[in-house]
């Protein structure tokens, strides 16, 4: 009856399989019409995926198929290779120490005269608040840490523990 043992979709992904060595010269290209190698999904697709891959490859490699080499990982440092998506490089740069919080804090007091700050006013600041009351009253709920030094800290500042 001539029945088909492969699915349509396996046949697929087994003809658009692309050899690493492909990738590093898709990569190259893309540097060179880019001038970076932070490719987005809405760039292209199948070369984003490659990087999510090798970055999880790399830092998981539990969870994923593909195998990182010493050798993938030269010839991928050798292009400029961002091991950190740029997602992640943002959340880093946007990291604000507790003491410069505090400090904000009393920036924002000394001119609202309060420290009820709402997202239409700074929304980082009030992330900060919300997240820090959440830390103390609902501390598995957030990957903040509220030590005896913090919440003195915060108090010191009249900081309002209930929204």
């Amino acid at each position: 009856i001539g029945f088909e043992w492969t699915a349509e979709l396996q046949k697929q992904q087994q003809r658009q399989r692309v050899s690493f060595e492909d990738r590093i010269e898709h990569l190259k290209e893309f540097k060179g019409k880019n001038g970076h190698i932070r490719v987005t999904a809405s760039m292209d697709r199948s070369l984003a995926s490659f990087c999510t891959n090798m970055r999880t490859a790399r830092t998981n490699p539990t969870k994923t198929n593909m195998t990182v080499t010493d050798e993938r990982i030269k010839a991928l440092d050798d292009i400029g290779f961002e091991w950190t998506a740029e997602l992640q490089k943002q959340q880093q740069r946007q990291r604000v120490s507790f003491e410069d919080r505090i400090e904000h804090l009393k920036e924002f007091k000394g001119k609202n005269g309060h420290i009820r700050v709402t997202a239409s006013m700074d929304r980082s600041l009030a992330s900060f608040c919300t997240n820090m009351r959440t830390a103390r009253t609902n501390p598995t709920k957030t990957n903040m840490t509220v030590t005896d030094e913090r919440i003195k800290a915060l108090d010191d500042i009249g900081f309002e523990w209930t929204a």
